[in-house]
């Protein structure tokens, strides 16, 4: 597993927000998309991130997320914020088809920075949490 038992009591939870955001600017105005996706953008909640070129233009990942190359120098998935999920076993793992996973999809995390609903120690706090799970998912996607 990739999670602790932080809280200790003998069993692992995680909570993952799915914000469907499309290559449609009227859909995403539609189902308040880019709302949500803004919004999480700024708690200090959702530190993992696994996205597309879609969201880059909300997102900004090249100045909100830590970039990965500095950390994993050598490995060949990584380029800049993000860990590249083509070519993994990701679709395997997730239960979809390899197909679905287009050279544009990533995962990365999101710098400790002072926000509109967080500040930086919190986010720091988060990110220190969640670090350890984004560096055993990479390490076991590069096998």
């Amino acid at each position: 597993t990739f999670i602790e038992d932080y809280n200790g009591n003998g069993e692992i939870k995680v909570s993952a927000y799915y914000i469907p955001y499309s290559d449609n600017a009227y859909t995403n105005y539609q189902t308040g998309d880019e709302t949500k996706l803004t919004t999480e953008m700024q708690s200090a909640e959702a530190m993992i991130v696994v996205g597309g070129s879609n969201i880059n233009p909300v997102i900004d990942p090249e100045n909100t997320l830590v970039d990965l190359s500095e950390i994993y120098p050598d490995n060949v998935q990584v380029r800049s914020y993000g860990f590249f999920l083509k070519n993994t076993d990701f679709a395997e793992r997730i239960g979809i088809a390899e197909e679905d996973v287009t050279g544009d999809l990533y995962i990365g995390i999101r710098k400790p920075r002072n926000l509109l609903y967080s500040d930086e120690e919190e986010m720091q706090a988060t990110y220190d949490r969640d670090f350890p799970v984004l560096d055993k998912i990479i390490e076991d996607l590069s096998k």
